[in-house]
């Protein structure tokens, strides 16, 4: 009689360690743990470690919102199974799906708008759904629009900054040129990601200002002689912009002499 048991026992295991967990249906826990203006966050804690999963995101300006998330599902994957054919050395899994608990932050999406979070498992090979998906539907909060204006000054090497509300406050910085452009792509999205950075932290409201600036660039030892740098500003609360970021180039040539190669502007997406 032990022998049989051992014998069920055993086939039992063999059976258990066969079966591919990758292909089995999983559980998967969604939360939207953070919903901000332009930020949120959606925590996604996997049962099964090995199981491939994936996420769509939609707004209601896009095709599919208002489609089942099946449908919507089956336009996704058909998507990145043709955009996959433009990656070198990569495979559908490694580059567009994700295994074990994440976090999932939004950052630069619309303020008072209406979301459609839609989280599904997927088979590794055929690429089908396993299961039903899982949706969190949610709505930022409005940004709060303020009649700020800026005037940037620099002379020698003092930089003076006047809003023309001293009420509202507002979050500045600069960077060399060339890593915003590697780094970030635009102005905006630089500052937008400091101030985001600090905000995380939670000491963002230390670092915004009110009122006029003074600040003088012999004080930062970390300028390159004779490069460009690009200082970015905007109204800001709570890490969000209540301005149009607005951008002054000018190029640090040593102490006392600064030059201001471009005025202050509107960041625009040609940088």
């Amino acid at each position: 009689m032990k022998r049989f048991l051992l014998f069920i026992t055993l086939v039992f295991l063999f059976a258990s360690c066969g079966k591919d967990k990758t292909t089995v249906e999983s559980e998967f826990r969604v939360e939207l743990t953070y919903v901000g203006a332009s930020r949120a966050r959606i925590t996604v804690a996997a049962m099964n470690m090995k199981a491939y999963y994936s996420y769509i995101q939609l707004s209601p300006q896009e095709e599919y919102y208002s489609s089942s998330a099946k449908e919507a599902i089956k336009a996704e994957v058909a998507f990145l199974e043709d955009a996959i054919t433009y990656f070198e050395n990569s495979n559908f899994t490694d580059a567009f799906c994700y295994r074990g608990s994440r976090q999932f932050t939004f950052s630069g999406i619309g303020d008072d708008t209406d979301y459609r979070f839609i989280l599904f498992q997927i088979h590794p090979k055929t690429h089908e759904l396993i299961g039903e998906p899982i949706e969190v539907f949610y709505h930022t909060r409005p940004i709060p629009r303020r009649d700020l204006t800026f005037e940037v000054e620099i002379e020698e090497s003092a930089l003076r900054i006047t809003p023309s509300d001293n009420s509202f406050t507002y979050f500045w910085d600069y960077e060399l040129s060339e890593t915003i452009a590697d780094d970030y792509y635009f102005p905006q999205s630089f500052l937008y990601s400091l101030a985001g950075m600090y905000y995380e932290y939670g000491f963002l409201d230390s670092e915004l200002s009110r009122g006029n600036v003074f600040w003088d660039f012999n004080l930062d030892k970390k300028m390159a002689t004779d490069k460009e740098y690009t200082l970015v500003i905007a109204g800001c609360e709570e890490a969000e912009f209540t301005t149009h970021p607005m951008q002054l180039r000018f190029v640090w040539h040593g102490p006392n002499d600064v030059e201001v190669v471009e005025g202050l502007r509107e960041c625009s997406i040609n940088y």
